[in-house]
């Protein structure tokens, strides 16, 4: 994996909880998240990961609805979001009645001596 000896000392046994979940719980849907990462790289040179998808997301989560309904009124986007949700690059965000994210699946990972992650199983 990474040729920094004394970083993968650090690294080994760290733990990463990541609420962020690609949707690709299907053949389907693993295949066009593979088209998706194709094209970018074909189209950019770069590589496309969850921190594009979460980063673009973060964005027009808040643009799109701005847009689609005439408003730049923070309580009015936190109202629409809360009610009706948020289709995303990839993941769609929905909210409780507080108005916290509804997150379907958490994901742990430590990283092993040699860099590569490895799911953690938690109880619910």
């Amino acid at each position: 994996m990474s040729e920094d000896k004394e970083l993968m000392q650090a690294m080994n046994g760290f733990i990463i909880a990541d609420e962020f979940m690609l949707a690709d719980r299907t053949d389907k849907d693993s295949d066009i998240i593979h088209e998706m990462v194709e094209e970018y790289r074909a189209n950019t040179g770069s590589v496309f990961d969850t921190w594009y998808i979460q980063g673009y997301n973060a964005v027009r989560i808040i643009a799109d609805t701005a847009i689609k309904n005439e408003t730049v009124d923070s309580s009015k986007i936190a109202e629409i979001l809360h009610r009706d949700g948020y289709k995303g690059l990839i993941e769609n965000f929905s909210f409780d009645e507080k108005g916290r994210q509804e997150t379907q699946e958490y994901k742990y990972s430590t990283i092993d001596e040699k860099g590569y992650s490895h799911d953690v199983k938690v109880k619910k």
